[in-house]
């Protein structure tokens, strides 16, 4: 069953920029899952719901039944086989709706103590490839991969140990990422890193992140530009004003890492390239950058939580129900 939901669309002026302010729902409910396929937005939220809304008909939003409600979705990939929602919270599974339809639950991962279970971060895919990352089980990372477009999964070859308080933060799904075939993601918490494997999860380059040691503190989103140019949002969610240490970019595909001369203004939970131009967002605004993250700009003061692109335009998740859509901007 689908049930119908009027969006109300209006300009909304936020420093130089203009905003149109899509309300997908009127509950007090916000997304870290966006993605676009078939010139559709699916937008998937914290109380466990999924939205679709036609980009070429900005009357209606569709609310996608899925017979119940999950905890939270903070991933998501649609493709010709489907839709995955990435489902985390107390028990991490992976949601799945193929082409008719049809919905799957799949648990994932929880070891032979009843009472442990698997946290997820995040999840990528190029062509029929996936990479899935999950926090540390067991002392070691938990790290996956799909050769047919996440229809099935397998654990990577080799396993990375965790450095005592270091984990990944699921704030958009966007620490982990597929670049050219190389599986990347990064962690943070009481100790930052860049992960990079060019084999599948066989064999990883490891490199620090200079992010300061806390349990709040570290990269909560990773855009890689090209093989060497990458950058990292983040900073503390405890202190979203806090304007040190929010974003570091790389010019050697993730060796070393250098602060920017502006830098985001402030904690940032999504890092977006997208025609020359990247984009963060976090909770008190949106900035943007003309120079691989060299140098951020303040764009907005909205609290937004992740962002997606397709043809001239750019979404930005946000609270109340509501994306925001703008224009994208031009070098």
């Amino acid at each position: 069953m689908k049930i119908l939901l009027f969006i109300f669309l209006f300009p909304v002026l936020l420093l130089s920029q203009e905003f149109e302010l899509i309300q997908y729902s009127k509950d007090p409910i916000h997304s870290r899952a966006l993605t676009i396929y078939n010139k559709q937005l699916y937008i998937g939220t914290n109380n466990g719901q999924l939205f679709v809304y036609p980009l070429n008909d900005s009357s209606i939003a569709k609310p996608y039944f899925l017979n119940r409600l999950f905890p939270e979705i903070r991933d998501i990939h649609c493709d010709k086989n489907g839709i995955t929602l990435m489902q985390t919270g107390d028990f991490a599974s992976l949601i799945k709706i193929d082409s008719k339809g049809v919905l799957k639950q799949e648990p994932y991962y929880t070891s032979s103590d009843s009472n442990k279970t698997l946290f997820l971060d995040g999840m990528d895919f190029e062509n029929n490839l996936g990479f899935l990352m999950g926090d540390p089980f067991d002392g070691f990372f938990s790290l996956f991969y799909s050769e047919d477009n996440g229809l099935s999964w397998k654990s990577c070859l080799t396993k990375i140990p965790a450095i005592d308080g270091e984990a990944a933060f699921a704030a958009s799904g966007t620490t982990v990422k597929i670049s050219n075939g190389e599986f990347i993601f990064v962690s943070g918490g009481k100790q930052a890193r860049f992960f990079r494997s060019s084999d599948k999860g066989i064999s990883w380059t490891i490199s620090p992140l200079p992010f300061p040691s806390s349990e709040s503190s570290g990269p909560y989103s990773l855009a890689m530009i090209d093989g060497k140019n990458g950058i990292v949002v983040g900073g503390d969610y405890t202190q979203p004003n806090e304007k040190q240490n929010t974003s570091f970019y790389t010019k050697n595909g993730g060796k070393t890492w250098k602060k920017p001369k502006q830098e985001a203004n402030g904690y940032r939970s999504c890092v977006y390239y997208y025609r020359g131009i990247t984009y963060c967002c976090g909770t008190n605004g949106i900035d943007y950058s003309k120079n691989n993250g060299g140098t951020w700009n303040k764009l907005s003061t909205n609290n937004c939580f992740a962002i997606v692109a397709h043809d001239d335009f750019i979404y930005f998740s946000s609270v109340n129900g509501s994306i925001l859509k703008m224009k994208a901007l031009k070098q």
